[in-house]
């Protein structure tokens, strides 16, 4: 049996989003004065868009599994208590997505 895709999905969300919070930090450092370097804002970007468009991935691919399952509304759940934002119109899609899953499994016939 193959893995559930969407564990790869999270955690190519997990890398792409601690990379945009790294890069921002650098940036605010940079532009508060305390650092000297060349300004990175144009680099935060580039990180925010892959972060968002990882997000969207995740839910391009819908869990195959109910552990996939779990597992994305757990990341979900927790990357919001962490005080982040999914991106704009993210939770409708998520909703759908979970409620397809768990509606799909609902249906199957037993073993």
């Amino acid at each position: 049996m193959r893995p559930d895709p969407v564990f790869e999905a999270i955690r190519r969300h997990r890398l792409a989003h601690y990379a945009f919070l790294a890069a921002r930090h650098v940036s605010d450092e940079a532009t508060s004065g305390e650092m000297t370097a060349p300004d990175p804002s144009l680099h935060v970007l580039d990180l925010e868009r892959a972060a968002v468009a990882a997000a969207w991935d995740m839910l391009a691919a819908p869990p195959a599994s109910p552990g996939g399952l779990s597992a994305l509304v757990d990341y979900a759940g927790e990357f919001v208590e962490k005080g982040y934002d999914w991106p704009t119109h993210w939770e409708t899609r998520f909703y759908s997505v979970v409620m397809d899953a768990a509606l799909s499994w609902q249906s199957r016939p037993e073993d």
